[in-house]
């Protein structure tokens, strides 16, 4: 089968959870698997995606950044605080250690390649992470005073405003110093790696966007961009401008 040159394939990573065997007493079973919402967002916008699994090995996660063209890291559990030099504190939830170790390895290997990155909630933060920032634990305990930022709404709904930063690839690309974005989080970026300026900030200022300068397009939002592209120009404009940069040079790649 002949491979569509013209569209770009944009890396989706998957969560791991665990499900039932086929029979009552049996061990679970893991699944890996991703919500719609990525794949038909970085689909709409021009994208072929491809599910990225949790994988056993480094070497096999180098080996499938070589065949992509973007990489979107997506929403999960968190990112477990030794990746940055921490032990864990009251507030901490859920790890994956498995997946924080490959996801890791993706964006650093997707970023010598040169290759776009985008991420979402989790992928902001591991983004951080995976470049030489530092992320909170825990906001609520960690941050006095900080807006409610697990709404108590559906994905699709907006709740709070951000403030984006003039100057920035994000003001570029949405064309506005303010938007309405959703917000399902508790841990957030608190420092932003070296070569990465802070694009967006919510009114308790928490940060909601990175992106790293003098690089065609690495970039963090901590909103659930897929929960609203649908109907929201936003969002929809952030994985347009994605998958269009991931478009241009793909066939030096390949």
């Amino acid at each position: 089968m002949k491979r569509d040159i013209k569209k770009p394939l944009i890396g989706v990573t998957c969560f791991s959870t665990s499900e039932c065997d086929w029979v009552q007493n049996a061990p679970g079973q893991y699944v890996d698997a991703v919500f719609r919402d990525y794949s038909r967002g970085v689909e709409s916008a021009g994208g072929i995606p491809v599910l990225v699994p949790v994988h056993e090995h480094l070497e096999t996660a180098r080996s499938v950044v070589s065949r992509l063209d973007g990489l979107l890291l997506t929403g999960g559990p968190d990112v477990c605080p030794r990746f940055f030099g921490e032990e864990p504190t009251v507030g901490v939830r859920e790890m994956d250690v498995e997946r924080d170790r490959m996801e890791l390895e993706l964006a650093r290997q997707a970023e010598k390649r040169g290759m776009p990155i985008l991420g979402i909630c989790r992928g902001i933060q591991l983004m951080a992470v995976a470049f030489g920032g530092t992320i909170f634990q825990d906001i609520f305990s960690q941050v006095p005073g900080c807006l409610e930022h697990c709404q108590k709404a559906t994905k699709s709904t907006n709740t709070h405003r951000v403030n984006v930063n003039r100057g920035t690839k994000l003001f570029e690309i949405l064309k506005t110093q303010t938007a309405w974005v959703n917000s399902h989080h508790h841990q957030a970026v608190k420092a932003a790696p070296d070569g990465f300026i802070i694009s967006a900030t919510s009114g308790d200022g928490i940060v909601e966007a990175i992106e790293k300068t003098d690089y065609p397009f690495l970039m963090g939002v901590q909103w659930h961009a897929e929960g609203t592209w649908m109907r929201e120009e936003a969002s929809r404009k952030i994985f347009i401008e994605f998958v269009k940069t991931a478009g241009v040079g793909m066939a030096d790649r390949r």
